[in-house]
């Protein structure tokens, strides 16, 4: 088992907090830990920015993977485990109801990270 750290950007995510009231690195990991339901241990915050009821935060989220080498020589996913005892398939990691209005940002955050790679 591999433990790696998936960074991301989340973006225009509907973190809420009160109306005026800026939100903090504190209760950015709740939002999200919630959200993604994983454990607040697992979601570290680096860098945030509020404008109104908005909040960029930038982190990255610790997760454990299951890896198996397949007979052509890749490497592939087998398992994603969120938190203690909670083990699942790729796909069932990224099928509803994880998909909410924050993990679509969370997605294309990823997928615009990762075209401006290429």
């Amino acid at each position: 088992m591999n433990h790696l750290r998936i960074c991301a950007l989340i973006l225009g995510a509907a973190l809420t907090g009160c109306a005026g009231t800026k939100m903090n690195a504190n209760q950015a990991r709740k939002a999200i830990a919630s959200e993604l339901r994983v454990s607040e241990k697992q979601v570290q915050i680096d860098r945030m920015s509020q404008m109104g009821e908005t909040v960029l935060a930038e982190g990255s989220l610790r997760l454990t993977f299951v890896l198996q080498k397949e007979q052509t020589g890749q490497w592939k996913v087998l398992k994603i485990k969120r938190s203690s005892g909670n083990w699942q398939s790729p796909e069932e990691f990224f099928a509803p109801p994880f998909e909410s209005s924050l993990s679509r940002s969370l997605e294309s955050a990823f997928l615009a990270e990762l075209n401006e790679d290429n």
